[in-house]
Protein backbone atom coordinates (compact mmCIF):
# COMPACT_ATOMS: atom_id res chain seq x y z
CA UNK A 1 0.00 0.00 0.00
CA UNK A 2 1.49 3.37 -0.98
CA UNK A 3 0.93 6.53 1.03
CA UNK A 4 -1.60 8.97 -0.41
CA UNK A 5 0.99 11.79 -0.48
CA UNK A 6 2.82 10.09 -3.35
CA UNK A 7 5.86 9.14 -1.25
CA UNK A 8 7.48 5.78 -1.70
CA UNK A 9 6.95 3.40 1.20
CA UNK A 10 9.75 3.43 3.74
CA UNK A 11 12.12 0.51 3.34
CA UNK A 12 12.25 -1.85 6.25
CA UNK A 13 15.76 -2.48 7.52
CA UNK A 14 17.17 -5.91 6.74
CA UNK A 15 16.77 -8.36 9.61
CA UNK A 16 18.94 -11.11 8.14
CA UNK A 17 22.29 -11.22 6.38
CA UNK A 18 24.24 -13.88 4.52
CA UNK A 19 26.71 -16.25 6.14
CA UNK A 20 29.46 -14.57 4.14
CA UNK A 21 28.62 -11.15 5.61
CA UNK A 22 28.40 -12.58 9.14
CA UNK A 23 31.77 -14.32 8.75
CA UNK A 24 33.36 -11.11 7.52
CA UNK A 25 32.00 -9.23 10.54
CA UNK A 26 33.61 -11.82 12.85
CA UNK A 27 36.85 -11.94 10.87
CA UNK A 28 36.60 -15.65 10.05
CA UNK A 29 36.08 -17.63 6.85
CA UNK A 30 32.56 -18.44 5.64
CA UNK A 31 33.40 -22.15 5.93
CA UNK A 32 34.28 -21.68 9.62
CA UNK A 33 30.96 -19.90 10.09
CA UNK A 34 29.07 -22.75 8.40
CA UNK A 35 30.81 -25.22 10.74
CA UNK A 36 29.84 -23.04 13.70
CA UNK A 37 26.20 -23.01 12.61
CA UNK A 38 26.26 -26.80 12.26
CA UNK A 39 27.59 -27.20 15.82
CA UNK A 40 25.31 -24.51 17.28
CA UNK A 41 28.23 -22.19 18.09
CA UNK A 42 27.01 -19.41 15.76
CA UNK A 43 23.51 -18.19 14.96
CA UNK A 44 22.01 -19.22 11.62
CA UNK A 45 18.75 -20.53 10.22
CA UNK A 46 17.92 -22.51 7.08
CA UNK A 47 15.24 -20.73 5.10
CA UNK A 48 13.82 -23.89 3.53
CA UNK A 49 14.76 -27.51 3.11
CA UNK A 50 18.08 -29.25 3.78
CA UNK A 51 19.78 -27.77 0.71
CA UNK A 52 18.49 -24.25 1.23
CA UNK A 53 20.37 -21.12 2.08
CA UNK A 54 21.39 -20.25 5.64
CA UNK A 55 20.63 -16.73 6.86
CA UNK A 56 21.85 -15.01 10.00
CA UNK A 57 19.73 -12.83 12.25
CA UNK A 58 21.38 -9.43 12.66
CA UNK A 59 20.15 -9.21 16.25
CA UNK A 60 21.68 -12.58 17.19
CA UNK A 61 24.95 -11.72 15.44
CA UNK A 62 25.16 -8.34 17.20
CA UNK A 63 24.60 -10.11 20.52
CA UNK A 64 27.47 -12.50 19.72
CA UNK A 65 29.75 -9.63 18.67
CA UNK A 66 28.88 -7.81 21.91
CA UNK A 67 29.92 -10.86 23.93
CA UNK A 68 33.20 -11.07 22.03
CA UNK A 69 34.11 -7.42 22.59
CA UNK A 70 35.56 -8.31 25.97
CA UNK A 71 37.95 -11.01 24.73
CA UNK A 72 41.70 -11.39 24.32
CA UNK A 73 43.85 -13.97 22.52
CA UNK A 74 45.48 -16.85 24.38
CA UNK A 75 48.83 -15.10 23.96
CA UNK A 76 47.47 -11.90 25.52
CA UNK A 77 45.82 -13.85 28.37
CA UNK A 78 49.09 -15.66 29.09
CA UNK A 79 50.98 -12.35 29.18
CA UNK A 80 48.39 -10.88 31.58
CA UNK A 81 48.75 -13.87 33.91
CA UNK A 82 52.53 -13.93 33.61
CA UNK A 83 52.78 -17.40 32.06
CA UNK A 84 53.76 -18.70 28.63
CA UNK A 85 51.14 -19.28 25.92
CA UNK A 86 52.09 -22.97 25.97
CA UNK A 87 51.33 -23.14 29.70
CA UNK A 88 48.00 -21.41 29.12
CA UNK A 89 47.06 -23.89 26.38
CA UNK A 90 48.06 -26.77 28.68
CA UNK A 91 45.75 -25.33 31.35
CA UNK A 92 42.92 -25.15 28.80
CA UNK A 93 43.48 -28.81 27.83
CA UNK A 94 43.45 -29.81 31.52
CA UNK A 95 40.32 -27.75 32.15
CA UNK A 96 41.96 -25.43 34.69
CA UNK A 97 41.96 -22.31 32.49
CA UNK A 98 39.01 -20.92 30.52
CA UNK A 99 38.69 -20.29 26.78
CA UNK A 100 36.09 -19.96 24.02
CA UNK A 101 36.33 -21.09 20.41
CA UNK A 102 35.54 -18.64 17.62
CA UNK A 103 35.77 -20.64 14.45
CA UNK A 104 39.36 -21.83 14.55
CA UNK A 105 40.46 -19.05 16.89
CA UNK A 106 40.63 -19.49 20.64
CA UNK A 107 39.77 -16.44 22.74
CA UNK A 108 39.55 -15.76 26.45
CA UNK A 109 36.89 -13.62 28.11
CA UNK A 110 38.40 -10.70 30.02
CA UNK A 111 35.84 -11.29 32.78
CA UNK A 112 37.24 -14.83 33.24
CA UNK A 113 40.76 -13.41 33.56
CA UNK A 114 39.53 -10.95 36.19
CA UNK A 115 38.07 -13.85 38.19
CA UNK A 116 41.37 -15.76 37.98
CA UNK A 117 43.36 -12.73 39.13
CA UNK A 118 40.95 -12.05 42.03
CA UNK A 119 41.16 -15.69 43.09
CA UNK A 120 44.98 -15.58 42.92
CA UNK A 121 45.22 -12.56 45.23
CA UNK A 122 42.55 -13.93 47.55
CA UNK A 123 40.01 -11.17 46.98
Amino acid sequence: MTPSSGEAPAERPARFISVEAAAEKLGISPQSYYRGVATGEFPGTRTGGPNSRITVSIVALERLVGQLQGTVTVEQAARILGISPTSYRRGVRLGTLPCCRLGRRTVVLVSDLDKIERKAIGA
